[in-house]
């Protein structure tokens, strides 16, 4: 990762939000972030993040804020 930044690119980490996915708990997504951010991530790609992977506005929201809290960017796939 280091040697993409670098090379002036930004580099994202990848959370599973879904529920009928990998189902992890609020605490266990958050700490996928903190690992990203500490590894030098500049966001966080959130997969199966749809009302179609049974994830909620609320759980959408919730990581979403917690992201923007930690400067980082998001991109979600639905």
């Amino acid at each position: 990762m280091h040697g993409l930044s670098a090379l002036d690119k930004q580099v994202f980490g990848y959370v599973d939000l879904g529920a009928s996915t990998e189902n992890l708990t609020v605490e266990e997504m958050k700490h996928a972030v903190h690992g990203w951010k500490s590894m030098g991530a500049k966001g966080i790609f959130w997969d199966d993040a749809g009302f179609d992977y049974r994830v909620t506005r609320e759980r959408q929201s919730q990581m979403l804020d917690f992201c923007h809290e930690l400067n980082l960017a998001c991109i979600m796939n639905a």
